[in-house]
C-alpha cells in the first residue's frame, strides 16, 4: 500500500526524469534555459490517442495503432503536384463553367488545390470572395486517369455513362 510519502517520492522521481528528457530534447539550444513547473508533460510514457488534423477539415482523435497503420492514398504518392496541374489544365475551364453561379457573377479563378482518393478541393474566387469547395468522386480513385474519369462523370454524367 502506498503512503503519501511514497507517492511524493514517486512524483519527485518522475519530475526529475521528465526534466532530464526535456533538457535532452532541447540540448542544442545555446542559451541558458530555465523552465519551472510540472515537467511530466515532457515525458509521455504512453500515448493513448492522437489528435489528427488532416484532409478537408478532418479533425478527430485516433488510436496510435490506427495512426501508425495508416498509409497515404495512392493518388497523392506519386507527384501530387503533377496530378493537380494536369486536372487544372484538362478540366479547370469546364469545371469553372459548370459551377459558375450565374452569367452575371462569373467565377474569376478556379484552381484544384488538393486531392485524395475520395475527391478534390477546389479554390473558387468571385471578385474578392474566396471559397473552397469539395467535389466528391463517388468512388475511390488511385490514378490520375481514374480521377479524370470520376470528374468527367460529375461534369458530364450522360456522356460518361455512355463511355
Amino acid at each position: 500500500m502506498y503512503t503519501d510519502m511514497t507517492l511524493g517520492c514517486l512524483v519527485v522521481l518522475v519530475q526529475a526524469v521528465a526534466r532530464d528528457v526535456f533538457a535532452a530534447k532541447h540540448a542544442t539550444e545555446r542559451k541558458e534555459r530555465w523552465v519551472s513547473g510540472n515537467f511530466v508533460y515532457f515525458a509521455m510514457s504512453q500515448i493513448v490517442d492522437i489528435y489528427f488534423v488532416g484532409g478537408f477539415g478532418t479533425v478527430q482523435w485516433i488510436s496510435p495503432s490506427a495512426y501508425l497503420s495508416s498509409r497515404p492514398d495512392d493518388i497523392v504518392v506519386d507527384n501530387v503536384t503533377h496530378v493537380l496541374a494536369e486536372l487544372n489544365r484538362a478540366l479547370g475551364q469546364e469545371l469553372k463553367q459548370f459551377i459558375s453561379p450565374s452569367p452575371t457573377h462569373p467565377i474569376d479563378e478556379l484552381l484544384f488545390i488538393s486531392i485524395d482518393a475520395g475527391g478534390v478541393d477546389v479554390r473558387v474566387r468571385c471578385g474578392s470572395d474566396f471559397n473552397v469547395e469539395r467535389i466528391s468522386f463517388g468512388c475511390k480513385v488511385h490514378t490520375l486517369e481514374e480521377a479524370h474519369r470520376a470528374l468527367a462523370t460529375v461534369l458530364r454524367p450522360a456522356a460518361a455513362a455512355s463511355s
